[in-house]
């Protein structure tokens, strides 16, 4: 109990000391030059990052700022099913087609993905479209070893959509 006030005596003392010091520059008169130079200067930088500026006052994040990372988080999920694709262009799989062996591969075009971004069912809830193609290659060859060294041709593209969900905070996969 004895706390109490005693908590309550630095808090007031805090608050006038702060008035005090804020009537006291108000005060101070300045040089109508030095205004006008003072205006003419570039602003400081804050410190503060991009995503950071883009930020609402109570710290929820723009549409804008999803949309960036919802194109971070695509780029990322077309990687991650370029390394796990099989048979993959490392790893191609051959076949025998009556007198030629055929290898084939998948491959991601990264050059087509593209990503998109829709409300969700809720306020701050968005889903997103995450749109790239599949490429199929084969190669054709008298043997195996010819089919698996011989130049490959593109024989297909498959249009893969992705859907993901933004739960208000991050992306999730």
């Amino acid at each position: 109990m004895r706390l109490l006030p005693a908590i309550l005596l630095l808090t007031l003392a805090g608050g006038c000391a702060s008035t005090s010091a804020q009537t006291e520059q108000e005060s101070v008169a300045v040089p109508p030059a030095q205004q006008e130079a003072e205006q003419t200067k570039p602003a400081a930088p804050t410190g503060k990052t991009k995503e950071q500026a883009v930020k609402t006052p109570r710290g929820a994040k723009t549409e804008a700022v999803i949309r960036a990372e919802l194109e971070t988080t695509g780029r990322k999920l077309a990687a991650q099913a370029a390394r796990t694709l099989r048979p993959s262009k490392a790893e191609k799989e051959v076949k025998k087609e009556g007198n030629e062996f055929v290898a084939t591969y998948l491959e991601i075009d990264a050059a087509t993905l593209s990503t998109e971004m829709r409300p969700g069912s809720s306020a701050g809830h968005y889903v997103g479209f995450v749109r790239y193609q599949e490429r199929i290659f084969e190669c054709r060859g008298a043997s195996r070893q010819a089919a698996l060294s011989a130049p490959c041709r593109n024989l297909q593209n498959r249009r893969i959509n992705e859907l993901i969900r933004y739960d208000g905070k991050a992306w999730q996969m």
